[in-house]
């Protein structure tokens, strides 16, 4: 988990973790969250993801998971305007429409 917007240190693409008092990287980060998605850790993958997202407000795979996690609760709206907006920051990525097209049916 990592840690609240007062403890997140200002230098540019790392994120501290509350567990330890080391930094990853957005990409380690991403990567934790998805694994926490996996495991349906909901609310630590959701945590992480708008932590990233302060970081980097336009990473597609945090706001496609906040997504997921948004589809999970069956919040489908949030969900797929979430999707929506991860979708042309990275275009090339099928699952978000594979997705977006299952919220929309």
């Amino acid at each position: 988990m990592v840690r609240g917007k007062k403890h997140v240190k200002k230098k540019r693409g790392k994120l501290p973790i509350k567990s330890s008092t080391q930094t990853v990287s957005i990409s380690q980060a991403v990567q934790l969250a998805n694994q926490y998605f996996k495991a349906g850790q909901w609310q630590r993958a959701q945590t992480l993801c708008q932590q990233i997202l302060q970081v980097e407000s336009n990473n597609s795979v945090a706001l496609y998971l906040l997504g997921m996690i948004e589809a999970q609760f069956e919040h489908d709206n949030a969900a797929i305007a979430l999707i929506q907006k991860a979708i042309p920051i990275n275009n090339t990525v099928p699952v978000y429409y594979g997705n977006l097209g299952n919220l929309l049916s």
